[in-house]
């Protein structure tokens, strides 16, 4: 029954053209990585696995997403996290996919001390996932991506296909003043930052 049942959901998606049948996914997970920019002192790279893959309308799949943060500037430097950080998408004609969600709640998310030279991985989590009508039928893709303070950001997927991933961050110096006078002082990143696009392609399989 539960074979059947999945049989007939792919032919309900191939004709629609949700899934690309011709599309095949790789047998391992292979990261992309943007071009680095440096911002006083802190080089921002953004990672990605360069196929996202959707298996079936009932799974939901975790991504790789990341924020490469190395310390270029000769001393150790603490980055905030804490309501710093932006993911953007743009589809394949380069258009910004304006997100939805919001916060429920705040929690407090720690500085991270990068030593001079380390590199830290700042990963969140994060769902690719399929959004419903009142008729329990699939009718989009979307991606949630939490920052780990209480704030979702959703972004509508409704096409298989090429997309690009970047991230913001920023830090104003008041808020780093005032992170570092918590801290005893130590020097907190200040700045604004934008990653250059890294591009993935979602498949359907």
């Amino acid at each position: 029954m539960e074979l059947m049942r999945m049989k007939w959901w792919l032919l309900i998606l191939l004709a629609a053209g949700m899934i690309d049948a011709s599309a095949e996914p790789l047998k391992y997970l292979e990261l992309s990585k943007s071009k680095p920019v440096e911002v006083n002192g802190l080089e921002f790279v953004a990672a990605t696995q360069s196929q996202w893959i959707i298996h079936s309308p009932e799974e939901n799949e975790s991504v790789e997403v990341q924020l490469l943060i190395t310390n270029k500037s000769g001393h150790d430097l603490i980055f905030r996290t804490f309501d710093t950080f932006t993911v953007q998408l743009n589809n394949a004609n380069g258009t910004q996919i304006r997100p939805g969600g919001g916060r429920d709640g705040t929690m407090y998310s720690p500085s991270v001390l990068i030593p001079a030279g380390d590199t830290y991985c700042l990963s969140r989590r994060d769902e690719l996932l399929w959004d419903y009508s009142t008729n329990n039928s699939p009718i989009t893709r979307a991606f949630d991506y939490w920052d780990g303070t209480g704030s979702v950001a959703t972004f509508g997927l409704h096409n298989l296909g090429h997309y690009t991933l970047s991230f913001g961050a920023f830090s104003s110096q008041k808020d780093s003043d005032r992170e570092s006078q918590r801290l005893g002082g130590l020097p907190v990143w200040t700045g604004t930052a934008q990653t250059k696009e890294v591009p993935f392609e979602i498949i359907g399989y």
